[in-house]
């Protein structure tokens, strides 16, 4: 008789303790995934911002953009993406108008996004040469794309 409720206490406490270990772990995988989507969340902020910056149309909300993503990712980047993600910062400050190069700005964007790969635990191996750019819509709010060909069409 002993030996039955020493079996089913020792049952018991086992499934026990895996429910709580079970439960401990998908608690960690979840916390893990929502920081992983947060940060990923910051870091399509500042690429947007910087490609609107880049774009003919720079705004206040392009530069307060910029703005508040580095200060969040100052709290969640690693080193090496804040590293890569001030050296844009440095190039906007020391070039505008004409000096502003986007040859130099695709450089700058491609050690970025190499950065926040690898720091989202992508390998890099294979994209080592990848010409990453930003792309930016080249209009303002409001703006609409002409349409000359259809229009000179009839159509």
């Amino acid at each position: 008789m002993q030996t039955a409720i020493s079996v089913a206490v020792i049952g018991a406490l086992a499934t026990l303790i895996v429910a709580v270990c079970a439960h401990f772990l998908q608690q960690r995988r979840e916390h893990r995934l929502k920081n992983l989507h947060f940060k990923l969340d910051r870091y399509a902020d500042f690429l947007g911002g910087f490609a609107e910056i880049g774009s003919k149309h720079k705004t206040y909300e392009a530069h307060l953009k910029i703005a508040d993503s580095v200060n969040v990712m100052n709290l969640i980047a690693s080193r090496e993406v804040l590293q890569h993600v001030y050296s844009p910062l440095d190039y906007i400050r020391r070039n505008t108008g004409d000096s502003y190069c986007v040859a130099e700005q695709d450089v700058i964007i491609r050690s970025i996004i190499l950065a926040i790969r690898e720091d989202r635990g992508q390998s890099i191996s294979d994209l080592e040469v990848f010409p990453f750019r930003t792309v930016s819509p080249g209009i303002g709010p409001g703006e609409v794309v002409a349409r000359e060909k259809a229009e000179s069409s009839g159509t």
